[in-house]
């Protein structure tokens, strides 16, 4: 799969999790929002719309997809040490987030810091079906691939040398293509798997003193675009899901006279 139709993939699947999300959702005509991790910026336009004024941030600056930042108020910024005033924002946003920061702990502390005591957070996150999918999904699209080289009989390249280091990183390459990298900031394949169940994040916000307020399960997808729309919608209807929406509020400590 090229760079565009991968693209392409990704935002269809954004869209389709965020329209299944607004579906169930409704937030106040004076709302303000922070997104968190927002990517290429393709969900933050359709966001933006529901809130009185919204915040996009990233981390990753390469990431960042110039011509979706129209109108867009957006900020290079850690999810770890975010750089707002405490009790700022009525809903913070994450859309496939939490699994790629390397202090999920620190990065939660820091978001119900800027979030309203009245406030929502929304975090979609990966499921236990989506890294199987994406890993046997690999394969797949590994078989695809092979197909498509056979079927195009592309010439072999001319042969050239190479030095040590070259051919370290050709290696490297190699490796790469035929073992699906893992997804996140996990160690492991089987890490990652344990680390996605629903329970496992359900966990991870009551520890960090956040309350469960719902869940909602998103659309069933992969990493990949395979065309199985009619397996797709086949997996939905018998109840999986790829990744699940988390709303999460604070727990309020009283205090006592």
């Amino acid at each position: 799969m090229d760079k565009n139709s991968s693209t392409n993939c990704l935002n269809e699947q954004r869209k389709r999790e965020l329209d299944t999300l607004l579906e169930n959702i409704s937030f106040k005509p004076d709302a303000n929002g922070l997104e968190i991790g927002s990517g290429n910026c393709y969900q933050s336009n359709f966001l933006k719309k529901k809130f009185s004024f919204l915040i996009s941030t990233e981390y990753d600056k390469n990431a960042i997809d110039k011509k979706n930042l129209k109108d867009i108020l957006f900020l290079l910024c850690d999810a770890q040490n975010l750089c707002f005033k405490k009790n700022k924002f009525n809903v913070i946003y994450s859309s496939n987030v939490f699994e790629h920061i390397p202090n999920k702990h620190e990065a939660l502390k820091e978001m119900t810091r800027v979030l309203k005591d009245d406030g929502v957070m929304i975090h979609i996150m990966p499921s236990r079906t989506w890294k199987i999918l994406n890993f046997f999904g690999h394969y797949l699209n590994l078989l695809r691939s092979v197909i498509i080289m056979l079927i195009l009989k592309k010439e072999k390249p001319p042969e050239k040398t190479i030095n040590k280091k070259e051919n370290v990183e050709e290696k490297k390459k190699i490796m790469r293509f035929f073992i699906p990298p893992i997804h996140g900031t996990y160690k492991t394949h089987f890490e990652e798997y344990i680390c996605f169940g629903k329970n496992r994040w359900i966990v991870f916000f009551e520890k960090n003193n956040m309350k469960i307020e719902k869940i909602i399960k998103m659309p069933l997808y992969s990493g990949y675009m395979f065309g199985f729309e009619r397996l797709r919608r086949s997996g939905e209807f018998l109840g999986f899901s790829s990744s699940y929406a988390y709303f999460v509020s604070k727990t309020i400590k009283k205090s006592s006279k």
